[in-house]
């Protein structure tokens, strides 16, 4: 057997998701993300075109990541959703709609980092934290009660791309 020969390695979870935020409007996330195993990391757009055009790895100076493994299967939701940018100066951007923000790291069930000062990623990390766009201030600080007490539900319709968000509180007693 040759001695230069390495054995293959297959890289089949992510330690991390980190975005970078580029814009967030009314219907579209525009970010570029990577995920990332160790030392190496991998972007999404890389990710996702890979699952478009039916590759199942991707090859890396670390091994081979294996974008069917059960931690990237949640982005097969994003395959018909998705935008890529077509600017040529950021070519891992991609456009998400809100929803799908959350699936990033549904894989690993981590947190998701985000990069970035100003009001773009001060946005999204709300938006990830499920808060809302502004505190409201005007009616003072307000006390959380009990998980009997007050509580938020998330439903999607059939196509998993609008969401609605129910919230409610309970007078106290």
């Amino acid at each position: 057997m040759d001695s230069g020969l390495k054995p293959l390695r297959f890289i089949r979870r992510f330690d991390r998701v980190e975005i970078s935020p580029a814009s967030l409007d009314r219907d579209w996330c525009w970010l570029s993300a990577r995920y990332g195993f160790g030392s190496s990391s991998v972007s999404l757009a890389e990710i996702l075109e890979a699952k478009r055009e039916g590759r199942r790895f991707i090859g890396t100076e670390r091994g081979w990541v294996d974008c069917d493994s059960p931690d990237l299967n949640t982005l097969d939701a994003l395959l018909d959703r998705y935008k890529q940018d077509e600017s040529p100066d950021d070519e891992d951007k991609v456009g998400l709609v809100r929803m799908d923000l959350f699936r990033l790291g549904a894989g690993h069930g981590g947190p998701v980092s985000v990069g970035g000062d100003g009001s773009e990623a001060e946005g999204f990390r709300r938006l990830l934290h499920v808060e809302p766009a502004a505190p409201d201030r005007s009616s003072g600080p307000t006390r959380r009660r009990g998980s009997s007490g007050s509580g938020f539900s998330l439903k999607t319709d059939s196509a998993g791309s609008c969401v609605t968000i129910w919230a409610w509180e309970r007078p106290m007693r």
